[in-house]
């Protein structure tokens, strides 16, 4: 007795769902559920940093990353500083999954010069810039100041070939 075709087309069928089912449970895929208990795939990070604010005020929880480190960077164009480890920054933003840099501009448009008088400069009493802020990935009180500096540069090490 031989099987029919659709028979045997519902045979290969299940196998691959089966198969399927297996490689996404078992092989680590990442992902975040829906209302409805379905995984949705993260979205692929950008290759470079998110830009925000532009010298406005805001609010960086907004802005937060669930379940991974997230480093605001207060910047400037007018800072040497700011502009040597930016790219850096980007680096570690694209090749860690584990962290989400965000980069918040001070400059208000048209402002030359580092704006510490600008509204997001304002807000966040900035002393100088970079300045980083760091949150950790499950919620909790975040880093500021000397402890997310020293954060931010044991994280950026292997890209200057630092060794403690």
């Amino acid at each position: 007795m031989t099987a029919s075709k659709p028979v045997i087309l519902l045979g290969i069928f299940g196998s691959v769902v089966i198969l399927g089912l297996f490689l996404a449970l078992f092989l680590g895929r990442t992902g975040d559920f829906d209302e409805e208990g379905l995984m949705v795939e993260r979205g692929a990070k950008e290759a470079e940093a998110a830009h925000i604010a532009h010298g406005e005020a805001i609010n960086i929880e907004d802005y937060v990353a669930s379940g991974r480190v997230t480093i605001f960077d207060f910047t400037s164009p007018y800072c040497p500083p700011c502009r040597y480890i930016g790219p850096h920054l980007d680096s570690l933003h694209r090749d860690d999954d584990g962290v989400v840099v965000v980069k918040v501009e001070i400059n208000r448009p048209g402002v030359h010069g580092i704006d510490f008088s600008s509204p997001v400069a304002q807000k966040y009493k900035l002393p100088h810039v970079p300045y980083f802020i760091v949150y950790p990935p499950n919620g909790g009180k975040p880093l500021h100041g000397d402890k997310a500096r020293k954060f931010v540069e044991k994280r950026l090490s292997p890209y200057f070939n630092i060794t403690e």
